[in-house]
């Protein structure tokens, strides 16, 4: 989480999914917020802000930080799935940042009471509505993570990256397993074991060899030597737990993403980087390892590098109501699988749910790069992430376009046509906005004749 997605998300003021809470605010009503959202949508809750949306700051944000977190699992019950984390907002101002998502373990009790959240307040919910809670609420079982993998036990599993686990979540206060923790302790405090059987998450996160049990845990990782999919220069499949996936992964994409360099006007040294943010790319991996479905066997990861883009695909479509384009506005997270996701943010590798997809987002604007697609395809979810075309110009039509929109706002083919496309073809018109997709500065919206182009962050160069 950084200092352009908080910036964001205060110009949105409080909402369903958002909600300011001043330096002072008691720990009890910052709870209470915490356990609406958790029983409602999910949402945000920002320390250190007015109801104004003005940057108070907060002193001894780290210690008070570690205060809320212990403050808050104290009198919410079951204690919910939260990431924290300090931000500098403004010169010596920090706030803290609490992101709750909505969860299948509702309802949620604060001091005994249950709150959730309509339009941008917290109240206390009625019969009808904790009726309705307790309905919604998932069996254990409902969860492919939750449910028992036949035959499988402990001795199945990695003690080093269990363990690890359990320090890392101790030395970071995001929980608590005590002094004299055991793998199995662990794992009952996570929820992934029963007896003497391990649940399929414990095998997916810890597992020695998880891809003999579950196939569709590996990653296949392919290098195009060009745009297109006729020349394969590298194919490599990966297996192993999530970890191990993780680190395969991304040294595939380090050895393959190409290098860019120039030489600053202030230096005489040539700086080499990637030709796309790196930590971008290894977020949307991580989010694709994190969230995609891993009970369909037939489905999987496949990272592809191309010429000019990287391909990140997973298996599993978006939550009901939720398409590829919402994505970019949203400021909460619905993660399909809540165990995995919450200890990768035990192990330092979220930061915090629902604040992924706009770090990407902020990280390829600072590059000045076209902003990344999400869509959905092959029953699953692609994320394209792509470098500055060489050799693409923008006409004069399309820069009087961008220069006339401001960024999301929106223009559609034949609004296009008549202001700004009178002397070509309508081929031509359709192909001036996919070059302008294709390079960043405009998304799209909708479908068929109801599609339009939204006005991208992306300056003109």
């Amino acid at each position: 989480m950084n200092d352009i997605i908080i910036k964001m998300l205060l110009k949105q003021g409080e909402s369903e999914t958002l909600e300011f809470k001043t330096a002072d605010a008691d720990s009890t009503a910052i709870a209470r917020a915490v356990s609406a959202f958790a029983n409602s949508k999910g949402g945000t809750v920002i320390v250190g802000v007015t109801d104004k949306g003005e940057v108070e700051g907060v002193k001894n944000a780290e210690k008070r930080n570690m205060a809320l977190r212990k403050a808050i699992r104290q009198v919410i019950s079951p204690q919910p799935y939260i990431a924290s984390a300090v931000v500098d907002v403004l010169k010596g101002k920090q706030v803290i940042v609490l992101g709750v998502p909505s969860s299948e373990d509702k309802p949620y009790t604060c001091e005994s009471s249950i709150f959730v959240r309509q339009a941008a307040q917290t109240v206390e919910a009625s019969g009808d509505v904790i009726r309705q809670l307790i309905a919604e609420r998932h069996p254990r079982y409902s969860r492919w993570e939750r449910q028992l993998a036949l035959g499988a036990i402990m001795e199945d599993l990695d003690d080093k990256e269990i363990l690890l686990t359990a320090r890392s979540g101790n030395e970071s206060n995001l929980t608590d397993f005590g002094p004299d923790f055991t793998s199995r302790s662990v794992l009952e405090g996570l929820g992934l074991v029963e007896g003497d059987m391990v649940c399929n998450g414990a095998i997916t996160l810890f597992g020695k060899r998880p891809a003999l049990k579950f196939p569709q845990t590996r990653i296949r990782a392919i290098r195009y030597s060009g745009t297109g999919r006729e020349n394969l220069a590298d194919n490599r499949v990966f297996e192993g737990n999530a970890f191990t996936l993780l680190k395969k992964a991304t040294s595939f994409l380090e050895a393959h993403i190409p290098v860019q360099s120039a030489i600053p006007t202030d230096e005489l040294r040539r700086k080499e980087a990637p030709a796309v943010p790196f930590p971008a790319v290894r977020e949307t991996l991580l989010n694709a390892v994190a969230h995609r479905d891993y009970a369909a066997p037939d489905g999987g990861i496949i990272v592809s590098v191309y010429a000019d883009r990287v391909e990140i695909w997973n298996s599993g479509l978006l939550p009901e109501g939720i398409s590829p384009s919402d994505l970019k506005t949203m400021s909460v997270s619905r993660p399909h699988n809540p165990d995995m996701a919450h200890v990768l943010l035990i192990r330092g590798y979220m930061e915090r749910v629902g604040s992924g997809i706009q770090r990407i987002l902020a990280a390829f604007k600072q590059a000045k790069l076209p902003e990344p697609e999400w869509k959905e395809m092959g029953g699953g979810i692609a994320v394209i992430l792509r470098w500055q075309k060489s050799g693409v110009e923008i006409n004069e039509r399309q820069k009087r376009l961008l220069e006339t929109l401001r960024p999301g706002e929106a223009t559609n083919m034949a609004k296009y046509r008549k202001e700004f496309a009178k002397d070509v073809k309508e081929r031509q018109a359709r192909t001036d906005l996919k070059e302008l997709v294709d390079l960043g500065y405009l998304w799209v919206r909708g479908k068929g004749r109801s599609t339009e182009y939204v006005r991208a962050e992306r300056e003109l160069p």
